[in-house]
C-alpha cells in the first residue's frame, strides 16, 4: 500500500506492506529525512489523521500497520511534541545553557558568528560509494504529477484531509482551496513545494553553498525561538493572555460615561456619538479639521472641542477633546488630559491618582461589561462575531471564563488570541470543537 506522509513543510509518498511494522515505517522515514533522525532525540512524535492517532512510542514500535490502522492511498500527518520526560525545574537552567550550535553568540547574534560546521556534522549526507537511494517522488515531473493527483483525489474523497496541510503545506491547502476544480493550479504548488525541498537538500550536502548556510542559520533561528516559546509558555504564561485595557467612570457635561486611559496617546479624544450625547457636539471647531495618524490606521479628526466640563471622582476639571469620526474608541483620555492633571497611573493598587490626591479605580471587567450594557457603550473587549457563526449561544457560554492553558496552546498553534479566546468562550473551553472551528475556516491568502 502506498502512505502520505506531511511533516512541516516536507511531504513524503512510500510504497510499504500492511505487516510493515511502525519502527521500519519510522527508519524509512528518517532516511528520506535526514532531520527527522535528530529531532526524534528530543521531541516525540504522532501520526493522525481523521481516523487514526498513533504515538511513536516504544510500546507501538513493534506493531503493524495494518494493526495500527494505516490504509492505503491516505494522507498522514506526522506533528513533533517536546518531551516531558524532564523535571519541569531543570527547563530554565536547560534554556540558559543550550550548545553553542544551538544558539547565536552573547556578543554577536550574527549569522556569520554560528558554528555552521559544528551542525553540518550532524547532518546525514549519503557517503559516495554508498548504494544508491531510491528516487525520490519529486526527481521525476510525472512521477510529481501522479503523487498530486494522488493527495487531490485524496482531498476530493475527503474534504477533511486538507486541515493537516493546512499546518503542515499551507500553500499547497490555499492551492486548494482557492479552486477546488483547478488541478493545474493545485500541481504548481505540489511541484513548488517538491523543487523546494530538492534544493535544499541538494543545498545541504555542500556546507559552504550560500544555501546550506542560510538554510542552516534559519534551522538555529527557529530553534532558538522555539526554545524561548517553551520557556515563556511554562513561566510567562499570562504573556499568551489577551490583556485588558484600562476604563474609568466620568462625567462629561453632566453625563455618565465610560474613559478609556491611555498614556501612549497624544491627544484626547471622543466620538461624535458621545459628544452628541453629553451635548457637546455644537462646541466642535471645525477649524481644526485634520487627519490623526495612529497604530490602529488613519482616522478623520472632524475638529476640537475647546474646554470639556468633566468629572472624574470627587475633582472637576476641564479637558479639550479631539472629535474623531465613528470608531471603536469613544472616549479615550491621552497625554493631553493626563500631564496637566498629573495623573498617575498605579497598576499595582489598580487606581488613577490625580494631582490633587483623587483616587479613580479602573474597572475589573465583570463591572466594565455591566456598565457598557448600563450606559450604551461599544464593548472594546468584543470581537465581531463571524458571517458563519450563530447570534449567540447560550449566556453561560458568553460569560464563561477562557481556561489559560487552552488558549495558550491555541496561540502555540499559530491561532490569533482574540480568534482563539472567542472560539474557547463559544465552546466551554472545549479545546477539540474549538480546533475544528478554527481550522474549518477558509485559509486566508
Amino acid at each position: 500500500m502506498r502512505v502520505t506522509v506531511v511533516f512541516n513543510d516536507l511531504i513524503c509518498s512510500q510504497d510499504v506492506t500492511e505487516d510493515l511494522e511502525l519502527e521500519g515505517f519510522v527508519a524509512l522515514l528518517k532516511d528520506e529525512w535526514p532531520s527527522l533522525a535528530q529531532a526524534t532525540e528530543k521531541l516525540n512524535f504522532l501520526f493522525f489523521n481523521d481516523h487514526i492517532r498513533v504515538p511513536v512510542l516504544p510500546t507501538e514500535l513493534k506493531k503493524t500497520l495494518k494493526d495500527l490502522g494505516f490504509q492505503s492511498d491516505e494522507v498522514v500527518n506526522l506533528m513533533a511534541a517536546p518531551k516531558l520526560s524532564e523535571p519541569a525545574a531543570q527547563d530554565q537552567q536547560r534554556f540558559h545553557q543550550l550548545p553553542q550550535s544551538s544558539r547565536a553568540p552573547q556578543a554577536a547574534p550574527a549569522v556569520s558568528g554560528l558554528d555552521l560546521r559544528n551542525l553540518i556534522s550532524q547532518i546525514k549526507v549519503p557517503k559516495k560509494h554508498a548504494v544508491p537511494a531510491k528516487t525520490s517522488v519529486y526527481d521525476n515531473p510525472n512521477d510529481i504529477k501522479v503523487f498530486a493527483k494522488r493527495i487531490w483525489d485524496t482531498i476530493k474523497a475527503n474534504p477533511d484531509a486538507i486541515r493537516s496541510f493546512k499546518l503542515t503545506a499551507p500553500n499547497i491547502a490555499n492551492a486548494y482551496q482557492s479552486n477546488p476544480n483547478d488541478f493545474e493550479s493545485f500541481l504548481a504548488a505540489v511541484r513548488e513545494t517538491m523543487a523546494e525541498r530538492k534544493r535544499l537538500e541538494t543545498a545541504l550536502k555542500d556546507e559552504m553553498s550560500a544555501d546550506a548556510q542560510r538554510y542552516i542559520a534559519q534551522q538555529i533561528k527557529i530553534q532558538n525561538i522555539e526554545e524561548q516559546y517553551k520557556y515563556a509558555l511554562e513561566h510567562l504564561p499570562e504573556a499568551y493572555i489577551p490583556v485588558k485595557l484600562l476604563h474609568i467612570l466620568v462625567k462629561i457635561n453632566g453625563v455618565e460615561v465610560l474613559a478609556m486611559v491611555d498614556s501612549g496617546a497624544q491627544n484626547s479624544i471622543l466620538s461624535p456619538s458621545i459628544a452628541k450625547k453629553c451635548n457637546v457636539y455644537e462646541f466642535v471647531d471645525e477649524r481644526f479639521f485634520s487627519r490623526a495618524n495612529g497604530i490602529g490606521g488613519d482616522s478623520k479628526i472632524l475638529g476640537r472641542i475647546h474646554g470639556c466640563k468633566m468629572q472624574i471622582g470627587s475633582s472637576y476639571t476641564t479637558c479639550s477633546f479631539d472629535v474623531l469620526e465613528e470608531q471603536k474608541v469613544e472616549i479615550l483620555l491621552g497625554l493631553s488630559f493626563l500631564r496637566p492633571n498629573q495623573c498617575i497611573i498605579d497598576l499595582r493598587r489598580n487606581v488613577m491618582v490625580l494631582g490633587d490626591d483623587t483616587e479613580v479605580p479602573f474597572l475589573g471587567e465583570e463591572e466594565y461589561k455591566r456598565e457598557v450594557v448600563r450606559l450604551g457603550h461599544v464593548d472594546l473587549h468584543a470581537s465581531p462575531p463571524r458571517a458563519s457563526e450563530a447570534p449567540s449561544t447560550s449566556k453561560a457560554s458568553a460569560d464563561s471564563e477562557v481556561d489559560s492553558a487552552k488558549l495558550a496552546e491555541l496561540i502555540g498553534m499559530g491561532v490569533d488570541a482574540d480568534k482563539a479566546t472567542v472560539a474557547l468562550k463559544k465552546f466551554n473551553n472545549n479545546l477539540q470543537q474549538a480546533i475544528d472551528a478554527l481550522f474549518d475556516e477558509p485559509m486566508q491568502q
